[in-house]
């Protein structure tokens, strides 16, 4: 039978102080600043003006009501709050050229997407829909891309 000492006791008295002082509130304060911050979903980023990307499904081309959408191509821009404008810069069916496109046509409603004029919605998964039918992605990123 092992016969525990008096330098026994104190060192596991030890592990369970440094414990109480140190490691618990570390991870209790851990523990409140991440339950804290709220959750942004994807449509309140693109509303707020967070840089998003755009990518049209190439299974759905050519699909008229696409119009001159490129399927090859990611569209990346924002929304603007203030004009209720979706600027996106890519490239069409019809030229290899950038460029930017800015319109209006959106409802001024989370969840909607104007994309070279072709008017969508999005939800918080990214699906991309037009006229009901599932058309693409939509996904925030980072705005060094802009």
């Amino acid at each position: 039978m092992t016969k525990v000492t008096i330098f026994d006791l104190k060192w596991v008295s030890g592990i369970v102080a440094w414990n109480l002082i140190f490691v618990i509130p570390f991870y209790g304060i851990l523990w409140l600043y991440t339950s804290s911050r709220p959750v942004v979903t994807l449509q309140e980023k693109a509303r707020r003006g967070d840089q998003i990307e755009v990518k049209i499904d190439p299974k759905v081309c050519p699909m008229p009501e696409l119009g001159e959408l490129s399927c090859e191509f990611l569209y990346v821009g924002r929304y603007d709050l203030g004009t209720n404008g979706w600027a996106l810069r890519g490239r069409s069916n019809w030229s290899d050229k950038m460029a930017t496109n800015t319109l209006t046509n959106a409802p001024n409603k989370l969840g909607s997407i104007s994309v070279w004029g072709i008017v969508g919605t999005f939800d918080n998964d990214g699906r991309l829909f037009v006229e009901n039918r599932e058309v693409g992605r939509v996904w925030a990123t980072d705005p060094a891309r802009w």
